[in-house]
C-alpha cells in the first residue's frame, strides 16, 4: 500500500481554549458596540420625549422669575439635555437680589 498524498509534516491545529479565546473576544466586542449603540438612541428617544415638557417648564418659570425678579432663569430654547444641566449649575450660582427702586 502506498498513500495517495506524501505524508508531510502535519501542522498541529490550534487548541481549543486559544480558538474559544478569539471567538468570545470578537463576539464581546460586537456586543459592546450594540450595547452603546443602545445607549445612544435611548438618550437620543429620551431626549426627544423629554425636551418640549422641559421648555414648557422652563417658560413657565421664565414668567414667573420676570414677574418677581424682572430677569428670565433660562436661556431659551433648549436644544440639548446639556443645556439644561448647564442652565441647573446657573441657577445655583444665581444670586437673586431685588434690583434697586428709584426712590421718588
Amino acid at each position: 500500500r502506498r498513500p495517495l498524498a506524501p505524508a508531510e509534516a502535519a501542522q498541529p491545529a490550534p487548541s481549543f481554549p486559544s480558538r474559544s479565546a478569539a471567538w468570545w473576544q470578537g463576539a464581546a466586542d460586537d456586543f459592546k458596540r450594540e450595547v452603546e449603540w443602545l445607549h445612544v438612541k435611548g438618550e437620543q428617544i429620551l431626549e426627544y420625549l423629554a425636551l418640549p415638557v422641559l421648555q414648557l417648564v422652563a417658560a413657565a418659570l421664565n414668567f414667573g422669575m420676570l414677574l418677581v425678579a424682572a430677569r428670565p432663569a433660562f436661556q431659551l430654547p433648549f436644544k440639548t439635555f446639556k443645556e439644561v444641566t448647564e442652565t441647573r449649575d446657573l441657577l445655583t450660582e444665581l444670586q437673586l437680589t431685588p434690583r434697586k427702586q428709584p426712590t421718588i
